[in-house]
This record gives C-alpha cells, structure tokens and sequence, in this order.
C-alpha cells in the first residue's frame, strides 16, 4: 500500500516513530538556498543543484531567503551555502516550517555550518535520514516597544544585544524578571543570549559557554560599570522585561548581528522563549563539543620549548 507523500512529510515532523525514532520519506528532498555574495556560492549551488535534481530529491532552489516558497515546497531538509549568518537568516525566515538545516561552510568559521561542499554529498544520506542527527534547540522571541513608534518583533537564534551605540556612552537599563524588578545596569549594553549564542557575542564578553540543546537563557553585561554585576543562566520560562532609561542617539537592539531596531528612551524589550526551536542537522563524523576545540580553540593547551 503506498503512503501518500503528505502522510510522510506530517509523520517526519510530528514524530512518528520509524528507523531512528523518525519516520521520513524514502527519498527525502531537500530545498537549497545559497548566500550569493559568497565566493564560489553561485559555482556550488548549481553543482549541488544539478547533483540533487540527478538524484531525484530537489524539493527547490533559490539565493533569496522566501519563507513561502520554503513552506509551500515542503522539504524534509533544508541545505543551507555559506556561512554562519545565513544559517541564522534562514533559520528565522524558515523557522514555522520546523525543518532541519544543514549547514555547509563557505564561509570563514563556519560554526554552525558543520559540512563542507565535498562532506554534503558523502554524507547527504545520513544528514537526510538519520534523525538523530537533528539538534533541537531553544530560541527567543523578542518583541521591542518604543515609546512612540511601531513596535518591533523578532526571532532570535543567537542573541539580542542592546548596545550603548554612538557616540558611546554609557546607557542605563532596569532589568526585571518574570515581572518583578531584577536590577538597574549602567553599561555599554546588555547581551541576552540563547544557549546557542552563548559561544558568540556572549562568549566574547565572558559569558558562559552553554550546551545548545540545554534550554536557558543568559544575561550578560556588556561592560558593566559595577563590580556586582555578574552573568546570569536562567530558566528557560524565564520572561526578561528590559527598560532603557538612559541612552544615546545611535542606541538599538540587534538580532543576531543583522535585524536592528533602535532603543530610545523609555523603550521596553521583551525577551521569552520562542514556540518554535531552531533545528540543525549535525555532522555524522563529529560532536558538537569537537567544533568548539577545533574552530574556536577551546582548550588548548600551552605550547612549551617552541615545539609544535
């Protein structure tokens, strides 16, 4: 009896069980999107294109970010050239459609984009099928209100900074947490991130580094001028309600290092977790903990006596 393809495709995201607790399609497809202002992004995509359409598991292309042609294609993966930012794009564009990226590097790090062009295609199989393989982690959902003005709401894989901005003093903020007043922070700015983003901007500013699939939200200020003012690893319920009470003219708040909206004072941003999680598909042959030794150097031990 043959399982009509909407069966497959609901099966896959609502968990059905099957090989690897996932059910999925026997020739899963897959949409390809690439950044096209990376060098060889427009060489590799119509290679990966050509070798996806051969393959018969082409679900659709494109070098633009189109969150309905996404949805309306309904792939099982999506395959993500370029770097770590348009994994981030993607991932909020995309994000109702619940569907796993794979990310392969064209980038310079490359963090989050654990595949290169030649491990996509001798890995495609197991990216595709092996539900395992598939990180689910926890988002915010940032909804920014200024005193006049339209309101502001994003997603947010990584982080929301709100930062001091031009010409660079130092802004005030009152922090409360799930309604109850926290702490009032004279700084450079403040940095809420996702367990994800806790090895970005956060890290850089001595936050802590947190496993990306432990849900929690981290509070870390940006050069505090204050020696009580330390980071914070909340609860993932937590509902933070930041007020900025002193600010300059160049003043916003930053998603992800690309959306911005500016923050006056009086400004009020609301920072929960989202509804939706950020799904990326991990490389069979390495953890997770492997690229943060690898590319970001974590651990390295000293080099003594000028031997390699």
């Amino acid at each position: 009896m043959l399982i009509p393809r909407i069966y497959v495709f609901e099966a896959i995201h609502f968990g059905v069980p099957g090989c690897n607790g996932v059910l999925m399609a026997a020739k899963p497809r897959a949409f390809l999107i690439a950044n096209p202002y990376k060098d060889r992004a427009h060489q590799a995509f119509d290679l990966l294109r050509r070798w996806l359409e051969d393959r018969g598991q082409l679900a659709g292309a494109d070098l633009a970010v189109d969150a309905d042609a996404i949805a309306a294609a309904r792939p099982d993966r999506i395959v993500v050239l370029g770097g770590d930012g348009t994994i981030l794009a993607v991932g909020r564009a995309a994000a109702e459609a619940r569907v796993p990226i794979i990310g392969v590097n064209l980038g310079k790090l490359g963090y989050l984009a654990a595949y290169s062009t030649t491990d996509i295609r001798d890995y495609f199989d197991s990216a595709a099928h092996d539900g395992r393989l598939v990180s689910s982690r926890m988002m915010l959902d940032v909804s920014i209100q200024p005193t006049a003005g339209e309101a502001f709401h994003s997603l947010a894989i990584n982080d929301c900074v709100l930062h001091a901005g031009p010409p660079y003093r130092m802004i005030v903020t009152e922090v409360a947490l799930n309604g109850e007043s926290l702490t009032t922070i004279t700084s450079d700015g403040l940095i809420v991130s996702s367990p994800t983003g806790s090895t970005a901007h956060n890290m850089s500013a001595g936050g802590p580094i947190v496993d990306p699939e432990v849900e929690a939200v981290v509070l870390t200020p940006l050069c505090p001028h204050s020696l009580n003012h330390r980071p914070l690893v909340l609860a993932p319920t937590s509902e933070l309600k930041i007020t900025v009470r002193q600010a300059n003219d160049g003043s916003q708040a930053i998603i992800d290092g690309q959306s911005t909206a500016p923050t006056p004072p009086g400004t009020n941003v609301t920072i929960r977790r989202a509804t939706v999680p950020f799904q990326l598909v991990l490389h069979p042959q390495r953890s997770g903990w492997q690229g943060l030794v690898w590319k970001l150097k974590w651990g390295d031990g000293l080099q003594r006596g000028g031997e390699p």
